[in-house]
């Protein structure tokens, strides 16, 4: 090869360095220690010698003439090969080898100047490649006493868990920090940011846990081909950890509350037209994953119910948004006039069917109390709303759920019901006694009007006993049958 072959090839190299961005060329200077660098420019200098001077040198000082041979390759042909030596090097270091343990430090700090120049997807490559698998091994110990190797994989692990990097993380592969989920747990500075994780995918309605949740619209979990779902919602401690219920549920208080300042047009106060439409709203998707929480952790044994003070707190938000001015007479007396009826309805029925379940998977324990307190909560603040736009009617049907739930539970439950409701609501609120005895004259009127009172139905006796009387709800609301007997 011609020294100006040679020389063209070095300018065409060049040049396409010049090309590269400049994050690019510190990731490049990253992959070489001091000691390789200073080979490398020895060995460019060795070359553009071979190419330059040798021939001169052999012309000036007959000792060099040893070098030489005329059965040999010539120094130009040599400096061709060193150089394609060193091309396959570079190559091999820049597109294949590992960053030098040495360059660990400076490679930290390259991961944190990428995050503040935003070069999200640089980053998100770099750890893939270079970070994730051993990451997503690591279980820190307990105490300080952290080998350097272990402080610096916190060092990544905290630049990759900033509240920026998340968001665009997540944009890229949704499924990313689902990873650390089991890993992590002890770790209390990744709480927060696991909870931003979760809270940027329940607002992306086009995200994998959106379509999880739509996917999985019963009770029963179905969490096969679900891993974010599973990863919470298989281990509920896992949830209770990192509290993930919290951004689901502060997301949907920041819907209802949007939905509040224009209530007048808001999409959750038009009639209600089917279940199909009701599952396009977030809130419904909200509401939905508290339910197959809650259920999970009934079906797990596990008593962890923080969570449950959500519930109640959207039913008072709810309250406050409905407005059925733009309805029909019609539609105004249906049984769900708008959708926000409808999703006051679904809490309410859920908060019932998870003692049901509990009364089907009882254990020691077990979280009854909690969920009777969630729903005697949600009912007082629907008997309690100043709204007049909800009807006496609708209110009515929701307390009439709450006392079939009675008799269709063990004794234990029938008696933490009767403890909840006496202790913490029984002398709160006249209109939540008005409307739990206007309910229970419906009940007994549609369940056992015409039947002897008598052995038969202890509960109904019991009920009474425990729960009408000490509400002290005037005769007028006990019925006709009632007052027979």
């Amino acid at each position: 090869m011609s020294t100006e072959s040679i020389f063209t090839i070095i300018a065409i190299l060049l040049s396409v360095y010049t090309l590269i961005p400049i994050e690019e060329k510190k990731l490049i200077g990253l992959k070489f220690t001091r000691t390789e660098i200073a080979i490398l420019i020895l060995s460019s200098i060795y070359v553009l010698f071979l190419i330059l001077l040798f021939e001169h040198f052999v012309e000036w000082y007959d000792s060099w003439k040893i070098f030489t041979s005329k059965e040999g390759l010539s120094s130009n042909e040599y400096a061709f090969l060193f150089s394609l030596a060193i091309l396959i090097y570079l190559g091999y270091k820049v597109l294949k080898s590992n960053f030098p343990k040495r360059n660990r430090a400076k490679l930290l700090d390259y991961y944190k100047y990428l995050a503040r120049k935003e070069k999200y997807n640089l980053l998100y490559d770099l750890i893939i490649k270079y970070e994730f698998d051993t990451l997503i091994k690591i279980h820190f110990k307990k105490g300080s006493n952290l080998s350097n190797e272990e402080i610096q994989n916190y060092e990544v692990l905290l630049t990759i868990f900033d509240d920026l990097v998340v968001e665009n993380f997540t944009k890229s592969d949704p499924y990313f920090y689902s990873k650390f989920l089991d890993n992590l747990q002890g770790e209390h500075r990744f709480i927060e940011s696991m909870q931003h994780y979760y809270k940027v995918l329940i607002s992306n309605q086009s995200s994998p846990l959106i379509r999880e949740i739509r996917d999985n619209k019963t009770d029963n979990l179905l969490l096969d081909n679900k891993p974010l779902l599973s990863g919470i919602i298989g281990d509920p401690k896992i949830a209770g950890t990192y509290k993930i219920y919290q951004p689901i549920g502060d997301y949907c208080k920041e819907i209802i509350r949007i939905e509040r300042d224009n209530f007048s047009y808001s999409q959750y106060n038009r009639a209600y037209y089917s279940e199909s439409v009701l599952w396009a709203f977030p809130i419904t998707h909200c509401i939905h994953f508290f339910n197959l929480m809650i259920n999970a952790s009934i079906s797990q044994k596990h008593n962890d119910f923080l969570w449950l003070n959500y519930y109640e707190r959207f039913v008072q938000m709810i309250c406050e948004n409905i407005d059925t001015t733009k309805l029909n007479g019609e539609e105004k007396i249906s049984e769900f006039p708008t959708y926000n009826h409808r999703l006051i309805y679904d809490i309410i029925d859920n908060t019932v069917d998870w003692l049901k379940f509990v009364d089907e998977n009882y254990f020691e324990d077990c979280i009854s109390p909690s969920i009777l307190t969630s729903l005697f909560s949600s009912l007082t603040y629907l008997a309690e709303s100043s709204n007049f736009e909800i009807t006496e009617q609708f209110r009515s049907k929701r307390f009439e759920s709450a006392i079939r739930i009675y008799f269709d539970v063990n004794e234990q439950i029938q008696n933490q019901y009767s403890e909840a409701i006496i202790s913490r609501f029984g002398s709160r609120s006249e209109s939540f006694k008005d409307l739990f005895g206007t309910a229970w004259e419906s009940v007994v009127d549609d369940k056992w009007a015409g039947r002897p009172f008598d052995h038969e139905i202890p509960d109904v006796e019991k009920y009474i006993k425990d729960v009408i009387e000490k509400l002290d709800i005037s005769t007028e609301f006990r019925g006709d049958w009632l007052k027979s007997n």
